[in-house]
């Protein structure tokens, strides 16, 4: 068997390759993650948390009404981080669960039942008692009272079509109304 003459690596030592430089911006992080300063980095990110979670329980004592507390428990859970405020949370549900609701929305009723629930206070449903629409309230009128009352967190949830299916065609006259309605709403 015979050895192929091939050439060395030496003759590709001489070959330049040029290669256009990219212009990219400088970064937004410099040189944050090129250099290893992690028990720097580390005890500010821990002191900047602890900020954070003072200002959110500056919130729990700052808020006012019955709505705002349930929204911030709400949004708080719904981000994860409700097991830094569960002494907060705790506390601003033994108030809630007194509170009459008969005065409040299909919306607040409905997150007060759920928030209530989540956390273990073992309450009726019956003690709602809600002065509307006899039921079952028609996904159309649902929609209508809702867009009509021009609040985006009760319509966010019911505005596809898709998954809320209308029965007639009247309905669907009534929804597409309403959806004008609100639209024509916000324009002004």
């Amino acid at each position: 068997m015979e050895l192929v003459d091939t050439p060395s690596l030496k003759a590709f030592e001489d070959v330049v390759v040029d290669r256009q430089v990219a212009g990219f911006d400088p970064s937004f992080w410099g040189d944050y993650f090129i250099t290893n300063q992690k028990s720097q980095s580390e005890a500010w990110m821990n002191e900047r948390a602890q900020e954070l979670k003072n200002e959110v329980r500056s919130m729990f004592q700052n808020v006012t009404g019955i709505l705002q507390t349930m929204n911030l428990i709400d949004t708080i859970q719904l981000l994860g981080l409700d097991y830094h405020f569960m002494e907060e949370i705790a506390k601003a549900l033994d108030h809630l669960k007194d509170v009459d609701m008969s005065k409040y929305g299909l919306y607040d009723v409905a997150l007060h039942f759920r928030l209530l629930r989540q956390k273990g206070f073992n309450i009726s449903s019956g003690i709602y008692s809600m002065p509307t629409a006899p039921l079952p309230m028609t996904v159309a009128a649902l929609l209508v009272s809702l867009t009509r009352s021009g609040d985006d967190a009760q319509v966010i949830g019911l505005s596809g079509r898709q998954q809320w299916p209308v029965s007639s065609e009247r309905e669907t006259a009534v929804v597409e109304t309403a959806m004008e309605e609100r639209k024509k709403g916000k324009k002004n």
